[in-house]
């Protein structure tokens, strides 16, 4: 349907454009979590090049929406330590956007792959701000907005 949507000019808009890649993105993440290889090799070097073009949009929200999904893909293909450092790096990005629920999201995801005292503080900071506003499953929303191997293990 991606061709279709290009027809319709609404790519020329930034905001559709970064939500669209991102949502496309999600997808592919979501779905390499369910298929093996090679075929989660294709989705996340999907999702990991429509990171890069979120990336070169010049707005800080859709870098730290970036940096989130490259921790995604990271977390998919095994690599803890990468998924660990872009979430890292999504956090600032999406907290100067005022994006907390994408910032509790990354949080948690980050805590959960850290492990130890640090990465259960960052989960239970998480789980307290997704209590506030009435979430009731953060894992699921978390799966929704930000896919990874984190809810996983």
């Amino acid at each position: 349907m991606w061709p279709l949507l290009r027809r319709t000019m609404l790519l020329s808009h930034e905001m559709f454009r970064i939500e669209s890649r991102w949502m496309r993105a999600r997808c592919a993440v979501g779905l390499a979590l369910q298929v093996s290889p090679p075929r989660r090799d294709r989705l996340c070097t999907e999702a990991d090049g429509l990171a890069g073009r979120i990336a070169a949009e010049p707005v800080s929200w859709g870098q730290g929406i970036a940096a989130a999904l490259r921790g995604a893909v990271a977390s998919v293909r095994g690599d803890d330590g990468g998924a660990i450092d872009w979430l890292r790096r999504a956090e600032p990005l999406l907290a100067r956007a005022s994006l907390d629920m994408l910032v509790a999201t990354v949080k948690r995801a980050r805590g959960r792959l850290m492990g130890g005292q640090e990465g259960q503080r960052l989960e239970a900071d998480a789980q307290q701000w997704f209590a506030d506003q009435g979430v009731c499953e953060p894992a699921r929303f978390g799966a929704m907005v930000v896919p990874g191997r984190w809810d996983r293990l």
